[in-house]
């Protein structure tokens, strides 16, 4: 690896990260362009498990789990260029 990108690799791993994360969690996009109830985003169905009167808890916190896999993951395979220098 070259030495000067060597030096900045861990900083790139960071930003494309922090912008998976951003992605994941982004809202107001899909919202406005998917309008099928079927191919919604995992957080707008997170959302259905809350009513005005009451929530499911149990099954909000599933689902939140689920949904956290994907960033975990990627974080467990990039940890090393992260965490280096």
């Amino acid at each position: 690896m070259d030495h000067h990108y060597a030096r900045v690799f861990p900083g790139h791993c960071d930003g494309y990260y922090l912008n998976f994360i951003n992605i994941w969690n982004n809202r107001l996009f899909p919202l406005v362009f998917i309008s099928d109830k079927d191919n919604q985003l995992m957080s707008f169905g997170i959302l259905s498990f809350f009513s005005q009167w009451s929530a499911d808890y149990g099954g909000v916190m599933a689902a939140i789990t689920i949904s956290l896999i994907p960033t975990v993951l990627i974080y467990i395979f990039l940890q090393e260029k992260v965490e280096k220098e």
